[in-house]
């Protein structure tokens, strides 16, 4: 859904200055709504599902298609299944880390830039026992050397009231 609202840059000292209004969207009624409808279709056309389960590893499968290794969350044990489709939700996924699922040597065909770049990010989530006065949707930090943006989820459609 389209999220309107007010977004505010600041720029070091100097306090609020006008910004670019961007665009923006958001999944509703909450942030994983996309991922969910499209496990729904899955589901609904006869695939398999399955959570709280992480993939280690995606090679190619000989004659097409996929070989998972995975693991069920808190377990050790790993299992290996084949797909027809790989569906990565995230760079990081092919990305060198240690959550990476596919290997460069592996991405064959994939219209992967190789000069795929990622950075680190940290999430707060802090709740407030009112909202303050005038707050913005939005609030983009130019400059700052830890933060980037903040965002006020109570602003996003189908959220908590603002």
């Amino acid at each position: 859904a389209p999220w309107e609202g007010l977004q505010m840059v600041v720029e070091g000292d100097a306090g609020p200055v006008a910004g670019e209004q961007e665009e923006l969207w958001v999944a509703t009624p909450a942030q994983n709504s996309v991922c969910r409808g499209l496990a729904d279709e899955v589901a609904r056309a006869g695939g398999a599902v399955r959570f709280a389960e992480q993939v280690v590893s995606a090679t190619p499968r000989e004659g097409g298609g996929w070989v998972l290794t995975s693991q069920k969350r808190g377990e050790t044990e790993v299992e290996t299944t084949s797909v027809d489709v790989l569906v990565l939700s995230d760079k990081l996924l092919v990305l060198e880390n240690q959550y990476q699922v596919l290997k460069e040597q592996d991405w064959g065909a994939l219209a992967l830039p190789r000069t795929l770049a990622s950075q680190p990010c940290i999430v707060l989530l802090a709740a407030l026992a009112a909202p303050p006065p005038a707050a913005p949707a939005v609030l983009r930090a130019q400059g700052h050397p830890v933060l980037a943006a903040a965002y006020r989820d109570s602003s996003k459609p189908g959220r908590g009231a603002a």
